[in-house]
């Protein structure tokens, strides 16, 4: 059986995923499952769970590994499509509420299958969604951890888009359980429940990258984002708490520029310099802004913050804005 791994593309320059591991699923164990049958467009959802680390009690996927076999000749060793779906609600046998509805879903095709031949092969697919395709990557919505999400879980879908495809089985992912739901999405029906490897529980493979702990990044909700100055990415170089210290970083900030961040206490989303760049946090709300030394600034956080704050990096050269940054936003 051949294996092999695919890998996102490197780029200095681009924001990544991570750094932290949210969920990890991924223990190799003795079996692999292979649900070949029932052909193309079926769905397998399995599930875990998802620790809070913040007050608002929510979660943001921004990369993902995930396991799968093949025995489906692929004379290209790019013939593959797969879907994944993520769900932030999910009931032990029956499923995510409100099916076939998730939070998120990515089609990822140029996939290898089996061999030419047709011999099985097994495949670890990483995947960065760091950069405005993360899981929520606006403030429109929100993916609940267990504190808030009504059944404590959250759901994962696999779906193959040919047949003879299906995930492996892995173990040691937080609250995951021995059961998965098979979906059929060709006449929209649960057709049932299945449990297996249940000492210990084994489920899907899976791993789930996320930001630091309480520094979820956002993007515009406006499909002319992004604008042409819309060029920074911020992140939180340290997991953001109350009377603790805390560094953000404009990555790759250039010499020569001067780099401000603005806290407010509410978000914005609103077309700036005259339809060139996106304004992420309310000016009405502004608490500060402060200079950021070669895009770079630590401070301590108060006792007691606000309950929100939501964070925006601008760059100027000569006294002309010349870039600005995703949003950040820290629940206290």
């Amino acid at each position: 059986m051949a294996t092999g791994e695919l890998l996102p593309s490197a780029d200095a320059n681009a924001p990544r995923r991570g750094p932290e591991v949210i969920f990890n699923n991924t223990i190799p164990d003795r079996y692999y499952a292979w649900p070949g049958y029932g052909g193309p467009n079926q769905e397998w959802v399995d599930e875990g769970g998802l620790k809070d680390r913040n007050a608002c009690l929510d979660e943001q996927v921004n990369g993902f590994d995930f396991n799968y076999c093949s025995s489906l000749a692929d004379a290209t060793g790019t013939s593959g499509v797969i879907e994944i779906a993520f769900y932030d609600d999910f009931i032990v046998c029956g499923g995510p509420p409100g099916w076939p509805a998730s939070q998120c879903s990515y089609v990822l095709s140029g996939l290898p299958l089996g061999t030419p031949s047709g011999v099985i092969q097994c495949w670890t697919v990483a995947v960065d969604l760091s950069g405005g395709f993360e899981c929520p990557a606006t403030l429109r919505s929100s993916f609940r951890t267990e504190g808030s999400a009504p059944h404590g879980l959250f759901g994962w879908g696999f779906i193959p888009y040919q047949d003879e495809t299906g995930p492996l089985l892995r173990r040691g992912g937080y609250n995951s359980q021995c059961c998965f739901e098979w979906f059929d999405r060709n006449n929209r029906l649960h057709l049932g429940c299945f449990c297996v490897g249940c000492i210990p529980p084994e489920s899907f493979g899976m791993r789930l990258y996320g930001p630091r702990a309480n520094a979820r990044r956002y993007v515009s909700d406006d499909p002319a984002w992004p604008r042409p100055l819309d060029t920074l990415s911020l992140d939180a170089q340290t997991a953001v708490a109350a009377a603790q210290p805390a560094t953000w970083q404009v990555v790759n900030a250039l010499a020569g520029r001067s780099y401000w961040l603005g806290f407010a206490t509410a978000p914005a989303d609103k077309s700036v310099a005259a339809g060139r760049a996106t304004l992420l946090v309310d000016p009405a709300v502004l608490m500060r802004s402060v200079h950021m030394p070669g895009g770079v600034l630590t401070g301590m956080l108060p006792v007691a913050p606000p309950s929100a704050l939501f964070l925006q990096a601008r760059e100027s050269s000569a006294g002309a804005v010349t870039g600005v940054s995703n949003g950040l936003r820290h629940c206290f």
